[in-house]
């Protein structure tokens, strides 16, 4: 068995190769939406640049409302983006 690929993976880096790798795939499925691995990505970044400019820091913790939709998954990526 080879070595472990998440050993020292961070959660923005490992979404970054899953949209790299399968960009066209769904990574979310919700009853009115659907989010590619690319388009998730894109979502992600998009929430966590609009979080920085509305004052966030690296080592903030910013907490997205609970939920089971795209979006919501989106803002729970975002704060990882930029770690």
């Amino acid at each position: 068995m080879g070595a472990n690929p998440f050993l020292d993976a961070t959660a923005s880096g490992m979404l970054a190769a899953a949209a790299a790798r399968f960009s066209d795939r769904e990574a979310l499925v919700a009853t009115d939406r659907r989010l590619s691995y690319a388009a998730l990505w894109r979502e992600a970044r998009r929430f966590a640049r609009a979080l920085l400019a509305l004052g966030g820091r690296k080592d903030d913790c910013p907490t997205a409302p609970p939920g089971s939709s795209p979006s919501t998954a989106a803002r729970w990526w975002a704060p990882w983006w930029w770690r």
